[in-house]
């Protein structure tokens, strides 16, 4: 996990499941081990911005096609309340560099924010 401007983020540099997910209680065990528990909730920024700032460093570009997966993530927190680049919301799609750039546009233009009551984004 990775967290940019409060928005978490999955980095994995691969893994084989075998079809069979692990069991959630194996992140809590993880978490309580290793993690920092926070005071506060989460205020997250934007995710495709910070989607962006995590793609840049070097950590994330030693792994093989993480930024695509950044991307995706980030879009994915996103997707309900940006215009939909196409009819699905297929979770595997890589974005290409024009869909990027023009959901970056949209965020900015329409003051994409996270809604402490609500617990998601909206935009204005």
């Amino acid at each position: 996990m990775e967290l940019v401007d409060d928005v978490p983020f999955m980095l994995a540099e691969g893994w084989n499941l075998a079809g069979v997910p692990e069991h959630p209680s194996a992140h809590i065990t993880w978490a309580e081990r290793y993690g920092v528990f926070r005071a506060k909730p989460l205020q997250p920024g934007d995710p495709l911005a910070a989607a962006e700032r995590l793609g840049s460093l070097p950590k994330t570009k030693r792994l093989g096609g993480a930024e695509d997966e950044v991307r995706n993530q980030a879009w994915q927190m996103v997707a309900d309340v940006l215009p939909k680049l196409a009819d699905d919301k297929d979770e595997a799609r890589t974005l290409s560099e024009t869909e990027w750039k023009s959901l970056r546009q949209e965020a900015s233009e329409r003051k994409l924010r996270w809604d402490t009551a609500k617990q998601t984004y909206i935009i204005d």
